[in-house]
């Protein structure tokens, strides 16, 4: 028996690696526990050279030697590394912010503050100019015992324009997620619209 799955164009680009370790490390304690704890590790909001808060990590070019080395390592598995994703047929590496912050407006969705997780994948060059940025939202129901991260929705692109890891002025070697703005219309939403807009519109997997 053949089974054949016909997708329209507009799905044809798909996470394959990091998005689906991600939520595996979302998922086990261990992982998570050393995640947030790389996150929470904020040198001074007025370091040029480390994190402005706690509120994001990544491995982006600019992102700080230990920030690089922990998400390295949480998305290497037996040797295999994870940080890539597929687009349009071609399997490439990518660079990724992890941000958490409330984007369903739920105090009893996401972690114990309602904070959703959210990766944010390129696989372009990072300069001066506006990126293209995919991102995969995770959030979970702590009204439910046990519940586990699930993903919102689906795969988004989007643009995010350039900045310094640190948020501070100075060379462009990351990407400001807070200027994250869709490229296509999404669940009746046009493109240009905001990542919480379209968490807010979409059906939890």
């Amino acid at each position: 028996m053949l089974n054949f799955r016909f997708v329209p164009p507009s799905d044809i680009v798909a996470v394959r690696g990091a998005d689906q370790r991600f939520k595996e490390i979302l998922n086990t304690p261990a992982l998570l526990d050393t995640l947030i704890k790389r996150m929470n590790t904020v040198t001074s909001a007025w370091d040029p050279n480390g994190r402005a808060d706690d509120s994001y990590v990544g491995n982006v070019v600019g992102s700080t030697s230990a920030d690089s080395a922990v998400l390295n390592e949480l998305f290497t598995v037996d040797g295999v590394n994870y940080l890539t994703m597929e687009i349009e047929g071609d399997e490439k590496p990518v660079t990724v912010l992890i941000k958490r912050e409330d984007l369903d407006g739920k105090a009893t969705t996401g972690d114990e503050n309602g904070n959703e997780m959210t990766i944010y994948m390129t696989a372009e060059t990072i300069g001066n100019n506006p990126v293209t940025v995919y991102a995969a939202v995770y959030t979970k129901d702590n009204t439910v015992s046990g519940s586990e991260w699930t993903q919102i929705g689906q795969l988004f692109e989007g643009k995010a324009n350039t900045n310094r890891y640190s948020g501070w002025f100075g060379s462009r070697d990351s990407f400001n997620t807070d200027t994250w703005l869709s490229s296509k219309e999404y669940y009746s939403y046009k493109a240009n619209s905001t990542i919480s807009a379209l968490v807010k519109a979409a059906p939890t997997q």
